[in-house]
């Protein structure tokens, strides 16, 4: 365990059954999208332009990248030239909270023309974990 400000514990790592999980309900949740032509309906549906399919795709990046650093250390050091990145995540100072904040922002941004339900998600699930 290592701590934060006010001496927060946080884990080292992640359990293997908790990634898995995180794993299957991925492949699910794809594997319905993919399966049922009718997903989602017409009325709900936008199309993705490719700026908005690179934010996605940066900012999911960007989110690997700081849950990577932060939780499966080993991994992302095998990396070239991503100590300096990992030891300022792992600070959990400002360069941090930058590093969290602009990748998900990216996301929201890349989901804007979608159904307000898909940028509102996305905007909440990053602000509950972080």
């Amino acid at each position: 365990m290592r701590t934060g400000p006010g001496d927060v514990r946080y884990p080292d790592a992640v359990s293997t059954s908790f990634v898995l999980s995180l794993l299957v309900v991925v492949a699910l949740i794809l594997g319905v999208r993919f399966s049922l032509p009718a997903l989602p309906s017409r009325r709900h549906a936008r199309r993705v332009t490719v700026a908005d399919a690179l934010l996605v795709g940066l900012g999911v990046a960007g989110l690997a990248l700081h849950c990577g650093a932060m939780f499966f250390q080993p991994v992302v050091d095998a990396l070239p030239g991503t100590g300096a990145v990992i030891s300022d995540i792992n600070a959990l100072g400002t360069a941090s909270v930058v590093l969290y904040a602009v990748p998900a922002a990216l996301v929201v941004l890349g989901l804007r023309r979608q159904h307000p339900a898909a940028p509102a998600a996305a905007a909440l699930a990053p602000t509950a974990v972080g």
